[in-house]
């Protein structure tokens, strides 16, 4: 069995539902699983594979195995011989100690900013590195480099990513493959009719400058001066949550517009449900799945033209694409959307229909057990500087 190590910030991670889902498919097609995580949540289901906090040696354990034992040792002998001083020797080994006993054929890094902070994995385990290429490491071109060189294999979620790391200068071989949302969850609700009263605008996800919502936010007060009774919902969390608040207050709008944290999944999906419209108003690519979430849902979704987000909304179709950095053009696209209640169900279910048949989490487990296992085997799956364009066909 291929046994792969999944390395990443924090899990479950709440601004990515569906992550638990799709890494669970893939063991269930045969790839052994196992996460890496500097961060470790309370889960709101049961996980089907083990989750190691990294940079805590308690979460060793006192049962290893004879085995497990001196994997570590020698592991851990070669960072006393390869760090500058005794003391930085040990604390290295404290950060790595979780990992060290473990033996992995292929590390799944999710992000460059990740594989940056634990460069050293892939040597200690002797395992071939594929890290995923995320919009948000593109603010530091230079990490984005560094793991490039170190990776073995790139991994990408959108054609705006792959175009990304070729001008990077990434020689090292590209899989591209969607995101993917448990579209059989996240659902319309059965008989269920477009929602009544006011029009109820929807954002979820991390609330960085790179997701703009302060542009929404000034797109819904544009909406209100036209005389639309429009209530906005953000559900998320991040560094520009105040400056939602205050902007908000600041254009008198903010009775109608809710900030609350993070939803759990079921919480989520019936806020979506209950929704005429989703806004993404980014700036920049910051790999949500906001947009894909919501059209599982079959909610129409207005958004941006940055990042990938034109790949993910069908322009016309699944929903209606907007100037970034407008927030006039974006409530000109809200407006059209939601003055037409045809088109609001026409849009919605065209929305549902595209996110089942390109972006569902059981194609993308599908897709990356297929870059596992090619990884694992051979070590890479294409030539070096070719791409495998695994998700679009």
């Amino acid at each position: 069995m291929t046994r792969v190590a999944f390395v990443t910030e924090r899990f479950p991670d709440p601004a990515r539902p569906g992550q638990v889902d799709w890494l669970a498919a893939v063991q269930a097609r045969g790839i052994g699983v196992e996460v890496f995580a500097e961060q470790v949540g309370e889960p709101d289901r049961p996980i089907p594979f083990a989750v190691r906090a990294l940079g805590r040696g308690r979460t060793w354990g006192a049962r290893e195995n004879a085995v497990g034992l001196g994997r570590a040792w020698a592991r851990a002998h070669y960072l006393l011989r390869e760090a500058p001083s005794p003391k930085q020797a040990v604390r290295a080994i404290a950060r790595y100690l979780p990992a060290l006993r473990h033996s992995v054929d292929l590390l799944h890094f999710d992000s460059a900013h990740v594989l940056a902070r634990w460069r050293l994995l892939p040597k200690l385990l002797e395992a071939p590195a594929l890290v995923t290429l995320r919009g948000a490491d593109l603010a530091d071109e230079d990490v984005c480099r560094s793991a490039l060189c170190v990776a073995d294999h790139v991994l990408v979620a959108s054609r705006h990513l792959l175009a990304e790391a070729e001008r990077l200068g990434c020689a090292k071989p590209i899989s591209v493959v969607p995101e993917g949302v448990g579209t059989d969850f996240f659902c319309p609700a059965a008989g269920s009719e477009p929602p009544s009263g006011a029009y109820r605008l929807i954002s979820c996800g991390e609330l960085t400058w790179q997701t703009g919502p302060e542009f929404a936010v000034q797109a819904v007060a544009l909406l209100v001066k036209r005389g639309l009774n429009v209530e906005y919902c953000v559900a998320g969390d991040g560094d520009m949550r105040e400056a939602v608040l205050y902007t908000a207050a600041e254009l008198g709008i903010l009775n109608r517009v809710r900030v609350c944290s993070y939803l759990a999944a079921e919480a989520l999906r019936d806020s979506l449900r209950q929704c005429n419209a989703y806004v993404a108003a980014n700036v920049a690519e910051d790999d949500g799945v906001g947009p894909l979430l919501a059209q599982a849902c079959g909610v129409p979704v207005v958004c941006t033209d940055a990042g990938a987000l034109p790949e993910m909304v069908e322009d016309g179709v699944t929903g209606l694409l907007a100037k970034r950095r407008d927030a006039w053009d974006l409530a000109e696209k809200l407006a059209a959307v939601l003055g037409n209640p045809g088109q609001l169900t026409a849009k919605g279910l065209r929305a549902r229909w595209r996110a089942r048949a390109l972006f569902s989490t059981s194609q993308r487990a599908e897709r990356m057990a297929l870059v596992y296992g090619a990884l694992s085997s051979a070590r890479v799956a294409v030539g070096a500087g070719q791409t495998a364009r695994i998700g679009y066909g």
